[in-house]
């Protein structure tokens, strides 16, 4: 196998991940200009959350993750790599609708994996070098893929109850959504 040098892309890759996480996070840390009593009458308020995209009746979202990862911890034989970057980004889009009576989702996911280290699994006892090499020994060369996330319908109002709700299908279990009621336990 040839030994090729990942790592300027690597490394590029990585600063324009890390440059952009902070500008966004620079960004959203900026204090707003107060308005003068005079001219808060007249300023607009600002609208918190987008506008959803809507084609005809049925509704676009989708999300966009995006890490990177770096391991250097490892003190392998020099034909192997324990020191590498990779990144990982991971697009959510789905269309959905709703009315009165039901609603209904489509979501499908599109996981991304960059940079994956060839030459980072070494012989026992060392094994994968880091969460990078067991990607690769996973999906091998297979960098991307697209997989069905969830689908399902709802029905509401189920037996004319409006807090009854039938939901059919693929869908995201989630488990923690208790709430303290304000009733004493105990």
């Amino acid at each position: 196998m040839k030994n090729y040098k990942r790592l300027p892309i690597n490394q590029l890759f990585s600063v324009g991940l890390v440059c952009v996480m902070f500008a966004g996070a620079a960004r959203a840390q900026q204090e707003a200009k107060t308005p003068s009593t005079k001219d808060r009458a007249s300023a607009p308020t600002p609208n918190p959350t987008p506008a959803p995209i809507k084609i005809g009746g049925v509704t676009v979202f989708g999300s966009l993750r995006a890490r990177s990862e770096s391991w250097d911890w490892f003190d392998p034989d020099p034909a192997f790599n324990g020191s590498y970057t990779y990144g990982a980004a991971v697009l959510r889009v789905g269309l959905g609708n709703q009315n009165e009576k039901y609603e209904w989702q489509v979501e499908g996911e599109f996981p991304l994996l960059v940079g994956l280290p060839e030459r980072a699994i070494a012989p026992a006892p060392q094994g994968q070098l880091g969460v990078g090499a067991s990607y690769f020994a996973a999906n091998g060369r297979k960098d991307a893929t697209a997989t069905f996330n969830q689908g399902f319908i709802r029905i509401k109002q189920v037996f004319g109850d409006k807090a009854a709700n039938l939901r059919l299908g693929c869908f995201e279990f989630n488990e923690g959504l208790e709430f303290i009621s304000g009733r004493r336990i105990g």
